[in-house]
């Protein structure tokens, strides 16, 4: 016969079936009773429990009820990892514009969703052309046109950007101001929405009167939008850097009228192709000279203290006349006098001269941290004025 066990109501310890006291404390135990009872009595007595754990051991998981598990809800230990997940939600911020979290916070969702629907229709009408003939369509002037929409859009948010920055400002002049970039941006669309016929028609369709429209007002918008991030690079007090920005000014008005003299008088006749070419050969004289001097700029702003800073600014001019030199000459072996090659000069100055400015807004920057906070706040965009020493 199956000898069954039960426990000690003192001590917990089990008991051999018929006991009638307890081998390890002497208690007597309960005989009788109901089978139920008896079944109740073979279980450990639940306010005994405590007792035989130890101080300071954790307390027993408590089983979830069969009821849950049958109908198959999820018990507490299964719901766990669930909150423990990625919260995705703090990524959200690259897919929504906020107009006040500065120019990243602006151009960032914008290029992503602009890239996602570039993407999208590039891939849609790609296959749409392996099933069907579209002859009727040129792709590469599709891709073109894209590149187009995608400047427009950028130019809007540069445009936004540089209208709320003015507008943060103090003074009736920035308050001025903080209307021209609506003018710029009105010239940039209306030149770059003309270029799309322009592009879709080798650049034939039309007058000529309307390509040149079309130079003149991307010409405008873009020299008026460069100018304006100009003006709000922060230099302080030193009377001699104004003069640094005024000189930029001067520069890129004489660039924007050689540019549409050589776009106005030089490009009557030019295919498309012709255009593009001299378009990206200018480009690339941009882009060589930006690399250049930015990774000159970037070690130069290491510097601390005034006397290193100020070594510094004087060593960037110096090296700044030094590649202007370099550039004059591999201009005059590569293009003849004119237009296109003064063009490519002024290029190379003004992109110097930029990034000297923005060289001394990180020094000026540098020295407002590390000077006593000032008394009141400064408007967004504007320096504070330098420490006196």
């Amino acid at each position: 016969m199956e000898r069954a066990s039960r426990f000690c109501t003192n001590c917990g310890s089990e008991l051999d079936q018929g006991a009638k006291f307890c081998a390890q404390c002497g208690t007597r135990t309960r005989q009788g009773g109901t089978p139920a009872a008896r079944e109740v009595g073979r279980q450990p007595p639940k306010e005994e429990a405590p007792a035989a754990r130890e101080v300071g051991s954790q307390p027993p998981q408590e089983e979830p009820p069969v009821a849950a598990r049958a109908v198959g809800r999820p018990t507490p230990q299964e719901e766990a990892p669930a909150a423990a997940d990625v919260d995705w939600s703090k990524y959200s911020r690259y897919l929504r514009v906020d107009t006040s979290g500065g120019f990243a916070a602006i151009v960032t969702p914008i290029m992503i969703w602009t890239v996602a629907a570039g993407t999208l229709v590039w891939a849609v009408l790609g296959l749409i052309s392996l099933r069907f003939d579209l002859s009727i369509l040129n792709l590469e002037d599709l891709f073109f046109t894209m590149l187009i929409i995608i400047g427009i859009m950028l130019s809007v948010v540069a445009n936004i950007y540089l209208t709320l920055s003015y507008r943060d400002r103090a003074g009736a002049l920035w308050q001025a101001l903080s209307f021209l970039p609506v003018l710029w941006l009105a010239f940039l669309c209306v030149g770059l929405t003309i270029m799309i016929g322009q592009v879709w028609t080798d650049f034939a369709g039309g007058p000529n009167e309307l390509r040149r429209a079309m130079f003149s007002l991307i010409g405008v918008g873009v020299c008026g939008v460069y100018g304006g991030y100009v003006s709000l690079v922060a230099i302080g007090q030193g009377r001699i850097y104004h003069w640094v920005r005024r000189v930029v000014y001067v520069l890129i008005a004489i660039t924007a009228v050689e540019i549409l003299d050589a776009l106005w008088w030089g490009t009557g006749y030019l295919s498309g192709e012709e255009m593009w070419e001299h378009f990206l050969r200018a480009g690339g004289t941009a882009v060589t000279c930006f690399i250049v001097y930015t990774v000159i700029g970037f070690f130069m702003a290491q510097a601390r203290g005034r006397k290193a800073q100020t070594s510094m600014l004087v060593a960037y001019l110096v090296l700044g006349l030094f590649g202007f030199t370099i550039a004059v000459g591999a201009l005059w072996d590569t293009f003849p006098p004119g237009a296109i090659r003064f063009v490519h000069g002024a290029i190379v100055i003004v992109i110097i001269a930029t990034i000297g400015l923005l060289l001394v807004q990180r020094y000026q920057r540098k020295r407002d941290s590390s000077g006593p906070p000032a008394g009141s706040a400064v408007a967004s965009g504007q320096s504070a004025p330098t420490p006196a020493t």
